[in-house]
């Protein structure tokens, strides 16, 4: 069995990132080059499984950064019940990044009289919607955004966005990751490292072989982890910064989210 080898500390237990639907943005591919097509699209959605398109998430619209550095809002083309569909005209050569708006949720945990544990999209303040004689366990606010970076014809140098959210940059060009290659990524929020962030590295070779593993990391003191993939394929990551928030009418918790899919070739 081929493994993904990490130089970092693995998580004890089970995160909650691990255990959420991940948001990816899909495309043929990573790389593109081609001297008379210029037109490609994009799936978004989220799944348990890495790519495999389970429900629509609902985001509308991506923004796109050109290789030049212009901005824009691409809007879905297709909308259906597991996934949007998106169409970039690549009429510039280099690397374009896409990231979506961020999407909020609120998740109510809570056991019933017989001691069943239940999850609702429901704030803090609708717990008079809960069924009666209930023990709430917390209420998690999950703010998200998922993003990757597509090269046209060459590579240029990666456009960062500093928005809301969670901020990703790594010591290799987005789209030139190779199996055997020492990866580093940095997470900042605010302009800061995150430390002890939770990274979870999903492949799509899960698909393949059962007994891929999940890779469940935290970053370190400067915000980052790094790890060394011994196979080629389809990944994505997530990072989750957790808050506490005291006296918030709507959760208990925060978790910022951040989703980069990119590709691993030989």
């Amino acid at each position: 069995m081929k493994k993904v080898f990490v130089n970092a500390l693995l998580i004890a237990g089970v995160s909650t990132t691990a255990n959420a639907h991940e948001v990816w943005i899909n495309s043929g591919s990573f790389e593109l080059n081609s001297d008379q097509q210029t037109v490609y699209s994009l799936d978004v959605a989220r799944s348990a499984d890495a790519f495999i398109a389970e429900a629509n998430h609902n985001v509308k619209y991506l923004n796109v950064v050109s290789p030049i550095g212009k901005a824009l809002k691409l809007n879905a083309v297709f909308s259906g019940t597991n996934k949007e569909v998106f169409e970039q005209d690549f009429s510039e050569n280099g690397t374009y990044l896409f990231r979506s708006p961020m999407t909020q949720v609120f998740l109510t945990f809570y056991r019933d009289l017989s001691g069943k544990k239940h999850k609702v999209n429901l704030p803090k303040s609708r717990y008079n919607e809960l069924p009666d004689n209930v023990k709430v366990e917390k209420t998690v606010e999950k703010q998200m955004i998922t993003e990757t970076y597509i090269s046209y014809n060459g590579f240029s140098e990666p456009n960062v966005l500093q928005q809301d959210g969670i901020t990703l940059t790594s010591s290799t060009h987005p789209n030139m990751f190779s199996v055997g290659d020492k990866i580093s990524f940095t997470a900042t929020f605010q302009n800061q490292p995150l430390i002890n962030a939770e990274f979870t590295i999903k492949s799509m070779n899960s698909i393949y072989n059962s007994e891929f593993e999940q890779i469940e990391i935290l970053t370190d003191a400067n915000g980052q982890v790094e790890f060394t993939p011994t196979n080629t394929g389809r990944y994505v990551i997530a990072v989750e910064h957790g808050i506490e928030l005291n006296n918030d009418k709507n959760a208990d918790q925060r978790s910022i989210e951040l989703f980069r899919s990119f590709d691993v070739v030989q």
